[in-house]
């Protein structure tokens, strides 16, 4: 039963992955920075999700990546990645709720 729930979930990030065109643009710190279509995310994952993400916000978002939406700025992804980053590191590292 284990291995059929964790093939689901494989299944479902190869879906996730192909749908939300996730662009890879640098690794920061321990973490992936992926550009997102949040639109999508929106459509087919969390009708909330807005400008960025991280995993220890969303579950949906793979261990050690951070999820920015493409319509940024050079110097708002820029902002979104410190943000995501700290929030990350505060929720995991120090137990706190960052909502």
């Amino acid at each position: 039963m284990r291995s059929e729930i964790i093939n689901q979930c494989n299944i479902f990030y190869k879906l996730c992955n192909e749908k939300l065109n996730k662009t890879l643009i640098f690794n920061f710190k321990n973490y992936k920075i992926f550009l997102v279509d949040g639109e999508k995310i929106r459509d087919n994952i969390f009708i909330d999700f807005v400008e960025g993400g991280n995993p220890a916000r969303y579950s949906f978002i793979p261990k050690n990546e951070i999820w920015i939406e493409y319509i940024f700025s050079k110097e708002d992804i820029a902002a979104t990645i410190l943000h995501e980053y700290l929030e990350c590191n505060y929720m995991i590292h120090k137990n706190m709720n960052c909502q």
